[in-house]
């Protein structure tokens, strides 16, 4: 018995549904997911992903479908599906300055909203503090 090989417990990989919104976080969660199942080979991973994304975004890869690349596969898919799902900059200021609505939510909602919207176009803590204080006034105006 001394060359026993030590077992190795079987862990599956639990994706979630493949998050439209925010493809950068759903494809972390991916990297995480196979990690913890040590999952490194790049074909698995590419089928993994390709088992979980339904047939909206199936659309956008369809190339890499019939014809992935002989490496980088999992690379592939993952750039592209960011790439056609991600918002723009121009999106994401648009959101941070126009549609960033209180509605029902607690002020510490908003902010984090906020400075999620705020991740990559180089807006600094001041300014987003000055927005964040325009909303909360303005629901308050509308509020008395």
């Amino acid at each position: 018995m001394e060359n026993a090989a030590p077992a190795a417990a079987a862990v599956s990989v639990k994706l979630p549904e493949f998050w439209k919104s925010d493809p950068v976080m759903w494809f972390a969660q991916a990297d995480a997911q196979f990690t913890l199942a040590g999952i490194q080979n790049d074909q698995t991973q590419f089928f993994h992903i390709l088992a979980k994304v339904d047939q909206t975004v199936l659309r956008h890869i369809l190339n890499l479908v019939a014809q992935p690349p002989n490496e980088n596969k999992y690379k592939a898919i993952k750039d592209r599906i960011i790439s056609r799902f991600e918002l723009s900059m121009q999106v994401k200021l648009e959101k941070l300055l126009g549609s960033c609505d209180m509605g029902d939510m607690r002020p510490t909602h908003l902010l984090a909203k906020m400075q999620e919207l705020a991740i990559g176009l180089n807006v600094n803590e001041e300014l987003l503090k000055c927005i964040f204080t325009a909303y909360a006034s303005k629901r308050e105006s509308c509020e008395s």
